[in-house]
């Protein structure tokens, strides 16, 4: 545990040496926010060891328990105190009615729901875009507004999940930390359900088109822009995707109006009016 809490240390010194640096335009932003996804990553790692450690000493503290038990003679009805290794809420009972276990029987199931990850399952061609570190917004969980997040890491093996129409689908689970302190998040519990929306790429001044208005004449993506009140077809560079938005890199002005789902009919300089 040691290790790990001079990891996060040196991280956490790293990461302020960076942000003064990146105020001053000395450092890409690119380079801060590398060193603030290290230093979420190593104080993650601090409270896994943290868990670990405290895991072991109830451990130990049981089997103490146990082995004094079985050098002296119990009383017949006599209670037993359970101690959980983790501080905690009881999230399950797996051992309702009253009854003779073995030992290692689960009786309970705890966990700290200050401390909540987040598991989206995502396609494997959607899941390769998806890189640690990137920002999530979450949606949907029931909450007056949406919560933030990042991506802590993208699981290595794919599982298979047959969709609603009955087609089997390869599928990888993704980790999304929350951002502390959980005061926003205190509403959320164990199993519930979110909707995700995952940051792939991003950038600033980005001019975009909707979907709709995109067309391919002669093999060239084109748009049709409104210009005096006369359609005027665009040839196009088009450059990311996302949702009904297409980022336009060539073609088009930012400002400037075109005419979504054109009929196929319309030609150049057609005239058109505003709707």
């Amino acid at each position: 545990m040691d290790r790990a809490r001079g990891a996060a240390e040196f991280a956490r010194v790293d990461m302020d040496r960076l942000r003064r640096l990146g105020a001053a335009g000395a450092v890409a932003t690119h380079a801060v926010t590398i060193a603030e996804f290290a230093e979420r990553s190593r104080r993650d790692e601090l409270t896994s060891a943290q868990f670990a450690a405290r895991g072991a000493e109830y451990e130990l503290a049981s089997a103490r328990s146990l082995l004094a038990r079985t050098t002296q003679a119990t009383p017949s009805g006599e209670e037993i105190d359970l101690k959980t290794p983790v501080r905690g809420r009881v999230l399950r009972v797996l051992q309702a009615s009253g009854g003779v276990v073995t030992a290692g029987t689960p009786l309970v199931e705890v966990g700290d729901t200050t401390a909540l990850e987040i598991v989206v399952d995502l396609l494997t061609a959607d899941a390769a875009r998806v890189q640690p570190g990137a920002s999530v917004r979450v949606e949907g969980w029931g909450g007056p507004e949406a919560l933030t997040g990042h991506i802590r890491m993208v699981e290595p093996s794919a599982f298979t999940r047959v969709s609603a129409l009955g087609v089997e689908e390869q599928r990888v689970n993704a980790l999304v930390d929350l951002p502390e302190p959980p005061a926003p998040c205190r509403a959320l519990g164990d199993g519930w359900r979110v909707e995700a929306r995952i940051a792939v790429w991003e950038a600033e001044r980005v001019t975009v088109v909707p979907l709709g208005a995109l067309f391919r004449r002669a093999g060239d993506g084109s748009v049709f822009a409104v210009d005096n009140g006369r359609a005027r077809r665009r040839v196009v560079t088009i450059g990311h995707r996302g949702g009904d938005r297409v980022e336009v890199t060539r073609g088009v002005r930012a400002g400037e109006r075109v005419i979504v789902h054109p009929p196929d009919r319309l030609e150049d300089g057609e005239a058109v009016a505003v709707r």
